[in-house]
């Protein structure tokens, strides 16, 4: 049986240029002579503004005995912060977010994703490596766990706007010529290099600051792409691969405030079926 949209195909190993252990990528600075676009990958941080009203936000829990609770978007709030995003300076931005919430990867994995592990004639893509940065270079390690190595079916939406995408970043590298740094990754800063996840966050904050949604982290639009699959009815163990979790366990204790719900909806949906025949 399949559960629409996530749909998971085994896929044997290929081939990349890329090592599959640590690689030191050095940061190459953008050429003086040539004016940067609005698609810099660091910005000047800014303090925290007051904020003005708290939307509704659901809770997930984390592993390991932490204590802490997430807030992150539902559905509603999703599809209301889709409408603003053209609002970036960056046209890569409103196709990173997308991105981020129809698959539920993890910030790393999508700046570490490279055209050659996209198959959009198939529609999946195959998650091989995470990007981070440490002493001011990027580095490309493999997934933290062997689940985190994954294949993701893509819905017909997010397949456009990849394709969106490749044909963004082919007129882009024609327009800096050989100032064009080629890492093969879907998304990008001015000149190719990796996109940093600290920009991301910092441009997606500042956008749900500007509409008063909750003060989340972009990591946490992984956490709403689960709550909606568990809402959805998905089974957790499709969830848990869905998400590159080691076991079922994981995505249940993250998510156990989100399955309580939906086992007191269960339960309401259950009286409401049988009111009639006690009446």
């Amino acid at each position: 049986m399949v559960y629409a949209p996530v749909l998971f195909v085994a896929r044997g190993p290929r081939t990349l240029p890329v090592p599959p252990v640590p690689v030191t990528v050095p940061v190459a600075a953008a050429p003086a002579t040539v004016p940067a676009p609005p698609l810099l990958t660091t910005v000047p941080p800014r303090p925290p503004g007051p904020r003005t009203r708290l939307m509704m936000a659901t809770n997930a829990t984390t592993p390991a005995g932490e204590e802490k609770e997430r807030l992150y978007l539902d559905a509603g709030q999703c599809k209301e912060l889709m409408t603003f995003l053209d609002e970036f300076s960056n046209p890569q931005l409103p196709r990173v977010i997308k991105t981020l919430m129809y698959t539920g990867m993890r910030v790393g994995e999508l700046t570490a994703l490279h055209w050659e592990e996209v198959n959009l004639d198939k529609a999946m893509i195959t998650i091989k490596y995470n990007l981070y940065r440490l002493d001011g270079e990027y580095r490309l390690s493999t997934p933290k766990t062997k689940s985190s190595a994954r294949v993701i079916a893509l819905p017909p939406q997010l397949v456009e706007i990849l394709r969106e995408q490749k044909v963004w970043q082919d007129e882009r590298r024609k327009a800096v010529g050989s100032r064009w740094l080629e890492r093969g990754a879907v998304f990008t800063g001015s000149y190719g290099e990796y996109m940093a996840k600290s920009y991301i966050n910092l441009q997606f904050k500042r956008l749900l600051s500007k509409h008063d949604f909750p003060d989340i982290h972009i990591h946490d639009l992984r956490h709403a792409n689960a709550s909606l699959l568990i809402n959805m009815g998905v089974p957790v163990k499709v969830i848990s691969e869905h998400l590159g979790h080691s076991d079922t366990r994981t995505t249940e204790t993250i998510y156990a405030h989100v399955f309580a719900e939906t086992m007191v909806q269960a339960s309401n949906a259950i009286s409401e079926a049988l009111a009639t025949v006690e009446e």
